[in-house]
């Protein structure tokens, strides 16, 4: 997974839509093919497979997409496969999904609990992030934090768990 190549096959792709407005409809479309690969092993190595020609790679792909993927998706995706990218497919969507969310000023934000949090927690703490930035909130739970809680926001973290409470007393008592 090369980022420049990447980036630049997003880039590009990503002032096309922009070009032509459909930024929200190929990010929907990006998430549902990264959901697709990584749900389907299979897949994901049938695109990668190099004894599979591009020709059929592109056939495979358009009949599989054919009703579900808009026209200007599928070609970017031919191109991808013709250009011998396919191997860079789902970072090229991640990244294009990253530069819409810069775009339209969401941020994606993940709070990690040992239970479910009501909404009134779910507010306060998107508050607390900024009421200028669209925030898509995921929920995780997970009972190995032991309690408290994990906030992940783009590139940073914010670890208030018992879990990492515990790790820092054994570090400072070298346990």
């Amino acid at each position: 997974m090369d980022a420049v190549i990447s980036n630049r096959y997003a880039k590009a792709f990503f002032v096309l839509t922009k070009g032509q407005n459909k930024l929200k409809a190929m990010c929907q479309e990006s998430e549902f093919l990264i959901e697709f690969f990584s749900n389907q092993k299979l897949a994901k190595t049938l695109l990668s497979n190099p004894v599979v020609n591009k020709e059929k790679k592109i056939a495979i792909f358009h009949n599989s997409f054919q009703g579900t993927l808009s026209k200007l998706m599928q070609s970017f995706i031919n191109l991808i496969i013709e250009k011998g990218r396919y191997r860079d497919l789902v970072s090229i969507l991640q990244k294009y999904i990253e530069l819409y969310k810069k775009e339209m000023n969401i941020v994606s934000m993940e709070v990690v609990t040992t239970k479910k949090i009501n909404e009134s927690l779910k507010q306060r703490i998107k508050n607390k992030v900024g009421a200028q930035e669209n925030v898509i909130l995921k929920e995780t739970i997970d009972k190995k934090i032991l309690g408290g809680i994990l906030i992940r926001l783009n590139d940073l973290q914010f670890d208030s768990t018992v879990k990492n409470k515990l790790n820092n007393v054994r570090k400072n008592f070298k346990i």
